[in-house]
């Protein structure tokens, strides 16, 4: 398991598929691979509705997304996201 840390690009905040995610900010997740920390984000932030293909989360293009090495002295659970304000 390792930690992810997806960014929203910054120049692409104003594309609609922005209207559908109640976070904009950068958040880790504890997730077995990228596609996994992606959709879980996208789960957790989805606003109304179904998960679609149209997520941001989901979007390489709008989300960067990053194994972090970061020490923890206990183990995150699985699908665990931290929003830093």
């Amino acid at each position: 398991m390792s930690i992810f840390k997806l960014t929203p690009n910054l120049n692409h905040l104003s594309d609609p598929a922005w209207q559908g995610s109640a976070n904009k900010k950068v958040c880790h997740v504890s997730a077995k691979s990228e596609a996994d920390a992606r959709q879980y984000a996208a789960e957790k932030f989805q606003v109304g509705g179904q998960v679609t293909t149209s997520n941001p989360w989901l979007n390489d293009a709008l989300t960067d997304c990053l194994v972090q090495d970061i020490a923890a002295s206990e183990p995150l659970p699985l699908g665990e996201i931290i929003v830093l304000e």
